[in-house]
């Protein structure tokens, strides 16, 4: 598991649900699909939602919310 997988997985210990505002703010992580896509790969099973937000000139647009189910080896 590479280091932006690890620091994911991290924050659903202390977290429930993780955005790619969140990532890219509190974990330094530009391409959130991309790691969960990995972790999907690996036995992670996650929700995802699409979340309705606004943007800085408040332009409504959408950003999706990703949510740990669970994962095939028990770790979470």
């Amino acid at each position: 598991m590479n280091n932006q997988s690890q620091r994911i997985v991290g924050w659903f210990k202390e977290n429930k649900s993780l955005t790619s505002a969140d990532a890219w703010k509190e974990l330094g992580i530009m391409r959130l699909a991309s790691r969960i896509h990995d972790l999907t790969n690996q036995g992670y099973i996650f929700e995802k939602n699409r979340k309705r937000v606004y943007n800085k000139w408040n332009e409504r647009c959408s950003i999706m919310e990703y949510c740990l189910v669970e994962s095939d080896n028990g770790q979470i």
